[in-house]
């Protein structure tokens, strides 16, 4: 799904004036999208108490925005800046962000419908602050990694995890380079952290991958010093992009066995890209750029590869009368995409969303969507049994429904119409006693799964083939 340019601007959060302190702050993880809901992030300044306060709102469709009530307490130790968050496969929303009041890292998470206990991290190194984003990323066992940077002339960046339950001791990435500074950073499939930073010596764009007590090297991505910002992504290959905006374009860099650019826009005055990659490994890009020098009329760009080549970039705010805006942030896949900013008349959060209705989602069996071919009632009118059709985007119902839960085993019954290719392949794994991941719409995941029960009705001349599946937990 991809925005064209012409989506309404909806407002997510109006301020008074010069209350939004750093907002959305370079963009990194702060619109995120689970089976149902999106949520933005922000924070904001409280001129009446002269406290940071994170923001978490939450809309089904992008239109209409609610308050998530995220912990807030004036002069009351709670006062959180540079928010960022990340959902897991159980559809929870991670949350990571800075107390300024203690100078300490907080992280908080939320799942039906409220936000859980605010824990503290470990106090930060040498009595450091944190001097911008801090990336929460979540891994394949639904545990919390963050990475973060300090500021000041020996300023690292540093990473710590929950694998034992308990945040662990910072790590510093690389211990025996000069100060550098984080700009992202993604976790792939096999649970690797990447991470792109920038040299505070000479300014170059550098890439260190690796995880606890194991990091590669930094390798230099770009050995220019005009990068006016960067972001990274990770596709399901493990490969890592870089995308990088610049005074005269804006490029995207990728490793094979070495780091290699092409060039994405070719307009002047870019800056704050962003990069999301979906699971189907479609890259979104958006980023601001001013027509002419200034920020006071910059613009929001966005542009994709999902039609399998670079599409042209569009101008998502259409030359808006608001100031110009700043710190986009894009999440996107096949059946929904939303660019999120702030504008620097520092009184409006504004998104631009199209798709993403909780009706576009689907049961999932490893990366292959069930219940996804629409078929014309001509084309299967010969079958004897003709079952209710499930059309393609639009579920109106649940296809699936759960038999048992609890200690025991867990089981679930998904039906459906399928190509023949799909349904081959769910045969295949069938008989080969296949684990993988089963994702339901509502939020279920049983993982690992096989396929314990398996019926299919299919006459002779169709390519429509209505299933049956039980999918049982091993």
């Amino acid at each position: 799904m991809i925005l064209n340019g012409t989506e309404e601007k909806r407002n997510i959060w109006t301020d008074t004036p010069y209350s939004l302190a750093n907002a959305t702050w370079y963009g990194h993880r702060k619109l995120v999208r689970n089976s149902t809901h999106w949520f933005a992030c922000f924070d904001r300044y409280g001129d009446e108490n002269y406290s940071y306060q994170t923001v978490v709102m939450k809309s089904t469709d992008g239109v209409n925005w609610e308050d998530t009530g995220f912990p807030f307490t004036p002069n009351g130790g709670i006062s959180f800046a540079y928010p960022n968050m990340a959902t897991d496969a159980s559809g929870r929303i991670h949350l990571c962000a800075s107390d300024n009041t203690n100078n300490t890292i907080k992280y908080c998470v939320y799942e039906n419908d409220a936000w859980g206990f605010v824990e503290t991290l470990p106090s930060l190194p040498g009595g450091g602050y944190v001097d911008a984003d801090i990336i929460v990323l979540i891994d394949s066992a639904e545990i919390p990694h963050v990475v973060f940077a300090t500021g000041g002339s020996t300023g690292k960046v540093y990473y710590s995890n929950k694998v034992s339950g308990n945040w662990s001791a910072y790590e510093v990435i690389q211990p025996t380079v000069t100060r550098y500074y984080l700009d992202s950073a993604a976790i792939d499939k096999n649970d690797n952290i990447h991470i792109n930073m920038v040299s505070m010596t000479d300014y170059f764009i550098y890439y260190s991958k690796g995880k606890a007590g194991a990091w590669s090297p930094w390798e230099k991505v770009f050995d220019g010093y005009d990068a006016n910002g960067s972001d990274i992504g990770v596709d399901s290959a493990g490969k890592p992009y870089v995308v990088l905006a610049r005074g005269t374009e804006v490029s995207l860099y990728s490793k094979d066995t070495t780091w290699t650019g092409q060039q994405i826009s070719s307009m002047p005055n870019n800056i704050h890209p962003n990069i999301h990659i979906s699971e189907d490994d479609q890259i979104y890009l958006s980023w601001g750029q001013s027509p002419t020098d200034g920020y006071n009329n910059q613009q929001l760009f966005f542009c994709s590869n999902e039609s399998g080549s670079w599409s042209q970039p569009v101008n998502i705010t259409r030359d808006d009368t608001l100031s110009g805006w700043a710190y986009s942030v894009v999440w996107a896949d096949a059946t929904a995409c939303g660019v999120m900013a702030m504008n620097y008349d520092y009184t409006h959060i504004c998104g631009w969303f199209a798709g993403g209705t909780p009706a576009t989602y689907f049961d999932k069996w490893g990366t292959l969507r069930l219940n996804l071919t629409q078929y014309n009632r001509k084309e299967i009118g010969q079958l004897a049994t003709e079952k209710s059709l499930i059309t393609y985007i639009r579920i109106i119902a649940p296809q699936s429904r759960l038999i048992s839960t609890g200690r025991a085993r867990e089981r679930r019954s998904v039906g459906g119409w399928a190509t023949k290719e799909d349904f081959d392949q769910i045969e295949n794994d069938y008989e080969t006693f296949a684990k993988k991941k089963a994702e339901f719409h509502d939020g279920t995941v049983i993982n690992p799964a096989i396929i314990e029960e398996l019926s299919a009705m299919r006459q002779k001349g169709t390519q429509a083939v209505y299933y049956e599946i039980t999918f049982l937990e091993v």
